[in-house]
């Protein structure tokens, strides 16, 4: 049914979404430090605002894995039930079970990708508020 590949679409944009936004934040919070070190300000990094730019990046890093492993995945109609349990309906009931259970799902798998939204929101305010910390930070130091 048409359901279930837009819900396994907007599924795998959501994860695309929390994916990209580990690889940017992974990326922004490793090259920071780096790039502050190279300039021979070694004393920076041990300023109080590197632990808060260190914690915020834990608190993203926690929010994406679990978006991606927690929060739960789309449901699929499984062929075995339909095989077992539908075999002996009459066209007109297995049609309606079949919408029916397309309807569950496509509710439940809605509730899935809006969890993984509202994670990745979250994701996103703390790498805003992470890379403020950062500037900051650099502000600091020149």
């Amino acid at each position: 049914m048409a359901s279930y590949q837009g819900i396994a679409a907007r599924y795998d944009a959501a994860n695309q979404r929390l994916d990209g936004l580990l690889t940017l934040t992974s990326t922004v919070t490793l090259a920071a430090p780096l790039i502050v070190a190279a300039t021979g300000a070694a004393s920076a990094l041990q300023s109080p605002l590197v632990v808060a730019v260190a914690c915020l990046f834990a608190a993203v890093l926690v929010l994406g894995v679990a978006g991606r492993g927690v929060v739960g995945s789309p449901r699929l109609v499984d062929p075995a039930d339909l095989y077992e349990d539908w075999i002996d309906l009459e066209e007109i009931d297995f049609e309606l079970e079949a919408v029916y259970w397309a309807g569950e799902h496509f509710e439940h798998g809605m509730r899935v990708v809006w969890r993984k939204s509202l994670i990745a929101h979250a994701m996103t305010a703390l790498f805003i508020l992470e890379v403020v910390v950062l500037l900051a930070w650099i502000a600091s130091d020149l």
